[in-house]
């Protein structure tokens, strides 16, 4: 997705004239985020946090953690951006100017924690310190990656099967398994214990690897996330996985020249309308592994037969799979409408009131052949504290 694709020239680019805030010219979502929500549960930090008003009359609450999450330093930084996405890693960058006591290296070391709360709406980012940063004149620039980050640093077992385990099953004792070797970090949170019983097997996958590819892609669960919050003197980060994640929100809105200040609107030509896909096995045979095949025959007439096949790890039985094709189906049968905004926090669309995976009624009617009303889901957004615009990602609802 954008939001995080494209950091090495936007850093170039706001060395020379400081931060963009309309969203990436492309759009901003690949082909994954295209397919493809945070909560905060818990007060706001009292006493342990020192409040920084950004130019933008925002106020962001900071807390440095060291990488047991113990609550190291209130800081005062200048927070650039901050992003949150679905099933991704979201990122952070910050700088501390060299004159600042707290730019020591004790706070700022690689995996040390950081905790961002808001009073604009927006959720509680949570994330880890990492590569790069960056000493100029008169200041350090930091990276910080979202709590997801640190499923991707480790590993399942050498030969992991599971037998027919849900989803939830499954996401609960991977992160048990890597805690048994050494504490991830991350400890369970809303973990959706529905659906059928799989059968993944998995070989030194990373668990965030796991949880999107296998989980959420293969199988049968819709999302996952992590969320941080400050819990006696600790920044703590729960695992999150979900059947269906967010709601359509037809009465929150994003309406042109209210409080949608650019718009980037791509229509993309990545349809597929006949599925051909194949459970787990270890031949080609009828019996050998479950076959399924499915067909939009309007889109078909519409646009002509456009064929694509996809072996799926993990699934041996023929109604998952049935409900995997279907899934698949609707979301390439016709074109997908993609929309960057740079939105501000105003009505009838605030940024408290929607959140990553909720889908909203994006009214723009200059663009496109006859305008455009409709849901859009958000697929991910980025805050630029210095003006207060957010720059989201969103996919038309079908």
């Amino acid at each position: 997705m954008g939001i995080d694709s494209e950091n090495k020239r936007r850093s170039a680019q706001r060395l020379i004239r400081g931060p963009r805030t309309m969203p990436r010219p492309d759009g901003g979502a690949d082909e994954y985020d295209r397919r493809h929500r945070t909560a905060y549960r818990g007060p706001l930090v009292a006493l342990a946090v020192i409040a920084s008003l950004a130019p933008a009359g925002v106020t962001i609450l900071c807390l440095i953690g060291d990488q047991n999450g113990r609550v190291l330093a209130r800081l005062r930084p200048n927070v650039q951006r901050a992003s949150w996405r679905f099933n991704a890693v979201g990122q952070m960058a910050f700088a501390l100017a060299r004159t600042d006591e707290k730019l020591q290296e004790e706070y700022l070391r690689f995996g040390n924690r950081v905790l961002l709360q808001f009073d604009n709406g927006l959720p509680p980012w949570g994330g880890i310190i990492g590569s790069p940063y960056e000493w100029n004149e008169a200041e350090v620039l930091f990276q910080a990656y979202s709590g997801e980050e640190l499923l991707y640093r480790r590993r399942t077992a050498r030969q992991r099967r599971f037998d027919n385990a849900t989803v939830g099953a499954i996401a609960l004792a991977l992160l048990a398994e890597a805690d048994a070797v050494y504490p991830t970090g991350v400890r369970p949170g809303a973990i959706w214990g529905g659906g059928s019983g799989h059968f993944p097997e998995y070989h030194y996958k990373s668990l965030g690897d796991a949880l999107r590819d296998s989980l959420v892609e293969n199988l049968s669960a819709e999302s996952f996330d992590v969320t941080a919050r400050e819990e006696a003197g600790y920044i703590v980060f729960e695992l999150n996985l979900y059947g269906a994640r967010g709601e359509q929100k037809p009465n929150v809105a994003l309406v042109e020249n209210q409080n949608v200040s650019d718009v980037r609107f791509r229509v993309e030509d990545n349809i597929v309308n006949a599925w051909y896909m194949a459970g787990e096995g270890s031949d080609w045979g009828e019996d050998d592994r479950v076959y399924a095949e499915a067909a939009d025959e309007e889109s078909i007439r519409r646009y002509g037969r456009r064929e694509d096949f996809e072996a799926r790890s993990g699934v041996i039985f023929q109604s998952t799979l049935d409900e995997t094709i279907a899934k698949r189906l609707d979301e390439t049968a016709a074109p997908s409408r993609v929309l960057g905004l740079a939105v501000t926090d105003d009505r009838p669309g605030r940024f408290g009131e929607y959140d990553v995976g909720d889908a909203v009624m994006c009214v723009l009617p200059s663009y496109d052949w006859q305008g455009i009303r409709g849901l859009y889901r958000v697929l991910g957004r980025e805050f630029i504290p210095a003006n207060g615009v957010t720059d989201l990602v969103l996919e038309e609802v079908r």
